[in-house]
């Protein structure tokens, strides 16, 4: 995949266009949440964009799991935030929705068997 084919590419579009939202409803978390829970959140939405530059430059072969396995933890921490009441329901409606079709796309690039 060249440079210009990764701009393109939906997952990294969408991928960036979710932390986008993702740190500007983080910035808003309570401050007894800055050092745990919004910091693992924001870690976590970095290392799955991560996962995917090590998939497409360095080629290392379990870098797409890795990147779906911080998909599942940002889909706990939201839904832990929510239980908090730090995210209203239609928030954590639209993260869902966004980390589900970020999945689907991961999902897909997986099953062509590009870094298992």
């Amino acid at each position: 995949m060249s440079a210009s084919e990764r701009k393109e590419s939906p997952l990294f579009v969408k991928t960036r266009d979710f932390q986008v939202w993702l740190f500007q409803h983080t910035s808003k978390f309570p401050r007894q949440y800055r050092h745990t829970l919004t910091e693992r959140l924001e870690r976590s939405a970095l290392e799955f964009q991560r996962g995917l530059g090590r998939a497409v430059v360095l080629k290392e072969p379990y870098a797409l799991a890795e990147a779906d396995f911080e998909l599942w933890q940002m889909r706990q921490l939201l839904r832990l935030a929510h239980e908090l009441s730090i995210l209203p329901a239609s928030t954590l409606q639209f993260a869902c929705e966004a980390t589900a079709e970020l999945g689907r796309l991961l999902g897909a690039w997986r099953a062509k068997g590009t870094g298992t």
